[in-house]
Order: structure tokens, then sequence, then C-alpha cells
């Protein structure tokens, strides 16, 4: 898993996730697909977020954010799984789109 940060300006900050893990359990003698996803988010100093990217239709998928100092949880999205075998190709993947606007 590799964080980048993007850029950061007076007024906002961005950065882009890419992750990809393969099958701690794999006993098999060929290479499984990897489970991945990648996406770039960018949150405002006024509270705005964006966020975009990609991921597997395999497990499950979730994210979530919270404000802090508070009790607030935000689900950004949730995805469930559609079976192991969207983890191979040409199986498309499914898209992250959430955004808050203030």
């Amino acid at each position: 898993m590799s964080k980048t940060n993007l850029e950061a300006t007076s007024s906002f900050v961005s950065w882009k996730v890419v992750h990809a893990v393969g099958d701690p359990f794999d006993i098999l003698i060929l290479e499984p697909p990897v489970i991945d996803y990648t996406y770039v988010g960018a949150v405002s100093y006024d509270g705005d977020i964006q966020i975009s990217g990609t991921h597997d239709q395999a497990p499950a998928h979730e994210m979530y954010t919270y404000i802090p100092n508070s009790d607030a949880v935000i689900t950004i999205f949730t995805h469930a799984n559609k079976g192991l075998l969207y983890l191979a190709p040409p199986m498309p993947d499914a898209s992250i789109e959430f955004s808050i606007y203030n």
C-alpha cells in the first residue's frame, strides 16, 4: 500500500492511495490475482471532500471517514462481494465516486 501526497495549498490537500495485496493463504503454484484499489482524495479547508477511483468487485470494500472531535462517522461507500471471479481479468472494476460540497 502506498500513499502519495499530490498537492497541498492554502485551500486544500490531495493525495493518491494505491493498494494491492495477494492472497496470504495461497498454496497454489500459480499466482492468483491481487486484491487492489486506487483512489485520489481531496479535502478543502472549507470542508469539501472529493474521492474517486476504482476497486475490484471482490471481496467486499468499504470506506468511512469521521469528523474529528465528534462522534460523526460518514459512510463514503460500501460494495458487496460479487465473488472471487471478479478479481481476475477481464472482469471490470467498480468505481468509487464520493463528494460533499459545503
